[in-house]
């Protein structure tokens, strides 16, 4: 009976399937790597002000020859930046997405980073797209990876998987999120590369 019982579970029970890479210019080779903001037009720009930005170079790279080399600025006013990228989604779907991140950026000594600070790929629902410059906007609900939270800390692979979409959902947005803490000046520095976001379904 037991073996049976198990068979009819392997064959009942829901599966999931991924549906494929759902971003353009994922690893940024797309872009020209002159130390400008990635000019493939994937990527919205997106920061808290002041100089916190990211910027395309060959020195940020994971994979191939491009990368994200992002930075918050020195001021309390650029304490965050956060590149990102919106799909046309609806309520009930579930995402998967993950990034490669590395604080290890050979500035030596204890430059590029405040302590306190974080760099992680969040996945949020929105129920519009948001306005050119302010991605924070008509969030729904949000999704967070793991963290790199210290300097000098090589490449890693951070992922994160949300629950469905809630009602009202338009958009799904990937955002490669850098922060230190509000309130404070120094700067921190990481890299991104490598991204993937994917709409995983469920069947019966």
């Amino acid at each position: 009976m037991k073996k049976i019982l198990v068979v009819l579970f392997l064959i009942f029970a829901p599966t999931a399937f991924a549906e494929g890479q759902l971003l353009c210019d994922e690893g940024f080779e797309l872009s020209t790597p002159n130390g400008t903001f990635p000019d493939s037009g994937c990527w919205n720009r997106c920061t808290s002000g002041g100089e916190a930005g990211a910027v395309c170079t060959t020195t940020a790279a994971h994979g191939g020859n491009n990368g994200l080399w992002e930075y918050t600025g020195d001021f309390i006013t650029g304490w965050w930046s956060g590149p990102s990228q919106e799909i046309g989604a609806g309520p009930g779907e579930v995402y998967r997405a993950y990034c490669w991140i590395r604080s290890d950026t050979s500035l030596g000594g204890d430059e590029g980073w405040v302590p306190g600070s974080k760099a992680f790929a969040r996945v949020c629902f929105l129920s519009n797209p948001s306005p050119p410059g302010r991605c924070n906007d008509n969030i729904i609900q949000c999704y967070e990876s793991p963290a790199l939270t210290t300097e000098r800390t090589p490449w890693g692979q951070y992922e994160v998987t949300t629950l469905p979409a809630p009602g009202g959902t338009s958009h799904v947005q990937l955002m490669l999120r850098l922060e230190k803490p509000q309130g404070t000046v120094g700067q921190s520095i990481v890299n991104f590369d490598d991204c993937f976001l994917e709409k995983v379904v469920i069947t019966p």
